[in-house]
């Protein structure tokens, strides 16, 4: 199959992007990678780039990948990305 259009309400990203935790990067002590679905949606955007900026001041040797135009199953709607990416950053470290 392929991801359907999201029928979130706007109200309920909003709470769900209201009881997130910040993530404790700052504890992750090897090389990490992050893939990031773009969004379309400004709300989604906004909190992934923030987000992102966490994940990449947080964990030293980060790798952060961000792909337009994907769904929240990234490994679903761009799967060559995402097994290239991965590929690319294991054989890295």
């Amino acid at each position: 199959g392929k991801p359907g259009k999201s029928r979130t309400r706007p109200d309920a990203r909003q709470a769900i992007i209201a009881g997130v935790r910040k993530p404790e990067y700052e504890a992750i002590r090897t090389p990490a990678l992050a893939i990031y679905a773009v969004p379309a949606d400004p709300v989604w955007r906004e909190w992934q780039r923030k987000n992102k900026t966490l994940f990449e001041t947080g964990v030293k040797g980060s790798r952060v990948v961000e792909i337009e135009g994907a769904h929240h199953y990234i490994f679903v709607s761009h799967e060559a990305d995402v097994l290239r990416e991965v590929n690319a950053f294991l054989q890295k470290h």
